[in-house]
Parts: C-alpha cells; structure tokens; sequence
C-alpha cells in the first residue's frame, strides 16, 4: 500500500493497493481505518485467552483489559470509499481517493483492506497498511 507518509487534517490523498488475485475477482470498496500503532505492549499468553474462553471471564479480566489498551487501542471508525480505477497487469493494483478526515496527530498507521464479489458472495481481502505521520 502507498500514499503519501506526511498527511494533513482534510486534505485529499491517493491512496494505491497492489494485490495478487485468482481470476479477476470484483472488487466494490477498499475499506480504511487510522491507527495508532503501539509497540511496547506485552503480549497475553495463548493460556491467558483459552482459560478466559473456558471460565467465561468477565470483562475488566487481563485479556480484556489488554485487548482494550492493547496494540490497535487508539484507532478511527472504519470508513469506506469507492475504487478509482483498477490495473490488471503484473503485478495488479487499484487506486482509491480518501479525505483525511477525524484524524488525530496520534495516529501512526493506515490500514486498509478491500471488498470484492466472488461467486456472487461479498467478501474481505487480509489487511495491509502504511506507516503515516499526521501533522497540523
């Protein structure tokens, strides 16, 4: 994924996906969400989630609680926006406008994922993202 790393509060951006792809699926949106991406947050075990699951912990448990102020804890709603123009070659890549809008000088990251019809079934392609730095 690429657009520009330095981005402003209402400004317009071009934000381009390069993506591998069986067939020619029909991709309808690419969706996108402002995160703030931290690193310094320790990890639950694999334990910590499967004892919680089993007991039916209830929330304000450790896993919980570092799920909310975990890696992705500070992040903007989901938004979508129409495809601009998809290229077909090799590799292949669409192109989407987005409006920085709701941005907070916190966020760090873009991440984006797509939405395309197969088989007449709507469904998500994996994640991908973008370092960003947000200024005023």
């Amino acid at each position: 994924m690429e657009m520009p790393e330095v981005i402003e509060e209402d400004l317009p951006y071009d934000v381009v996906v390069t993506f591998e792809a069986q067939g020619e699926p029909e991709i309808k949106n690419a969706c996108f969400q402002w995160l703030t991406e931290t690193t310094a947050v320790k990890s639950p075990s694999l334990y910590c989630y499967a004892s919680e699951v089993q007991d039916n912990a209830p929330i304000g448990s450790s896993c919980s609680r570092w799920l909310a102020e975990g890696r992705y804890s500070r992040s903007s709603p989901i938004f979508c926006a129409k495809i601009v123009s998809v290229d077909r070659g090799i590799p292949s890549r669409f192109i989407v406008k987005i409006q920085s809008q709701n941005i907070e000088l916190h966020y760090n990251k873009l991440e984006c994922y797509a939405e395309y019809l197969q088989n007449g079934e709507l469904k998500q392609t994996n994640r991908v993202g973008t370092r960003i730095r947000v200024e005023q």
